[in-house]
C-alpha cells in the first residue's frame, strides 16, 4: 500500500490536533520527526485545525469571544484573524485548494448553511441557501466547486454547488450520508451511509450519477479518506465482533479490505500523511482514560505514539512541497 508517485519529508511536517486543558480545548502541533509538541492557541475552546494547502497557516473554530467564530493563525499561533465576524455559530472550515478561500458553515440565516470566504475575511457568500440544514463542505480538486450535506440529520444527501456558475446539482440516491471525501481525480465521491441500515462505504460517480457499495462487512464504517494517489480509501469501523473500533483501508479498484494492524481497541479517525507513506489516528488504549494521537506506515507496521491526553476530534497533517521521486 506504499504510495509510489510523489514525497516529501513529511515527518518533518507538524500533525496539529486538538487536546484538553483545565482552560478548555487547545489546538496543539507535534513534528513525528522530534516529538515536540506546542500548544497553539493557550486557553478558551479551539476545534477542528484545517492546514492552508501552503502548510503556512492555520484555520480553526474557537469560541473565544461567546460564540463559534473561524480564525486563521500561523503555525506558531501568531497573527490571529477572525474570518468569519458574526454573532452567529460559525464552524468546519475548510481551506480551498489554491488557498484563496475558505468554506464553512453558519446558521446566520436561521438554519444551517455553507458560506465562501476569502482568505483574508472579505466577501462572504451563502452558496447553499437551502430551506434544510447543510453541512461538511469539500472542495473538489480543482476548487471549482463544493460537496455538501443537505437534509437533516436522518435523510441527508450530497449536493454538489458549482462556484462559477451558481448551480446546484442534487444526488438524491446518496440518503443518510455521515460523511465523505472527494477523489482525487475529482471523478468520484466516497461517502458512509446508513441509507441500507447499516453504515457502509459507498462511491459516486458524478458523470454516471451512480452509486456502489464498496464495503460488505455489517458493522459501522465512517470517515473515508482518499489516499492522496487516489488508490486507496481509508476509514474507521466497529470491529466485527462489535467490540471497538479499528483503522481500515479498502482498494479504490478491487474493494478487497485490510483491517491495518493497531495496538488497542479503540483505534479511529485515521488520515492520511501528505504522499500517503504513514497515517495517523486517534487511539484508546484498553482500562486508560485518555486518547492517544498515533502514526504508523500506510501498510500498518512501525506503530509509533507521538502524543497522549488528545481530544479524539479532527487532525490535520502540515501539506508540504510535493516533488516527483
Amino acid at each position: 500500500m506504499m504510495q509510489d508517485s510523489k514525497s516529501c519529508d513529511e515527518l518533518n511536517q507538524l500533525i496539529a490536533y486538538t487536546s484538553r486543558s483545565s482552560d478548555g480545548l487547545d489546538i496543539w502541533t507535534v513534528k513525528p520527526s522530534d516529538l515536540v509538541a506546542t500548544n497553539l492557541t493557550n486557553g478558551d475552546y479551539n476545534l477542528n485545525p484545517e492546514w492552508s494547502p501552503d502548510g503556512s497557516k492555520l484555520a480553526f473554530k474557537t469560541y473565544r469571544d461567546g460564540n463559534w467564530e473561524i480564525y486563521v493563525m500561523d503555525t506558531n499561533g501568531t497573527n490571529l484573524i477572525n474570518l468569519s465576524n458574526a454573532p452567529s455559530d460559525d464552524e468546519y472550515p475548510k481551506w480551498s485548494p489554491d488557498g484563496t478561500k475558505i468554506a464553512f458553515i453558519s446558521n446566520r440565516s436561521g438554519n444551517e448553511d455553507i458560506y465562501v470566504v476569502n482568505s483574508d475575511g472579505t466577501n462572504i457568500v451563502n452558496i447553499s441557501n437551502d430551506a434544510g440544514d447543510s453541512v461538511f463542505p469539500v472542495w473538489s480538486p480543482t476548487g471549482e466547486s463544493i460537496a455538501y450535506l443537505s437534509g437533516d440529520n436522518d435523510l441527508r444527501q450530497i449536493m454538489i454547488s458549482d462556484l462559477k456558475d451558481g448551480t446546484t446539482v442534487s444526488y438524491p440516491n446518496t440518503s443518510h450520508v455521515n460523511g465523505m471525501s472527494w477523489s482525487p481525480n475529482g471523478n468520484v465521491i466516497a461517502f458512509g451511509s446508513e441509507m441500507d441500515g447499516d453504515s457502509e462505504i459507498y462511491i459516486l460517480d458524478l458523470d454516471r450519477r451512480l452509486t456502489a457499495k464498496l464495503t460488505t462487512i455489517t458493522h459501522m464504517n465512517l470517515q473515508p479518506e482518499w489516499s492522496p494517489n487516489g488508490d486507496f480509501i481509508l476509514y474507521w469501523a466497529t470491529n466485527s465482533d462489535g467490540l471497538g473500533t479499528s483503522v481500515y483501508a479498502i482498494s479504490a479498484g478491487s474493494g478487497v479490505e485490510q483491517n491495518l494492524p493497531q495496538n488497542s481497541p479503540n483505534d479511529s479517525g485515521g488520515i492520511w500523511s501528505p504522499d500517503g507513506k504513514y497515517i495517523a489516528f486517534n487511539s484508546r488504549k484498553a482500562f486508560k482514560d485518555y486518547t492517544s494521537l498515533y502514526i504508523m506506515d500506510a501498510d500498518g507496521s512501525n506503530l509509533r505514539e507521538l502524543a497522549s491526553h488528545i481530544q479524539a476530534t479532527s487532525l490535520a497533517w502540515q501539506p508540504c512541497l510535493m516533488t516527483n521521486e
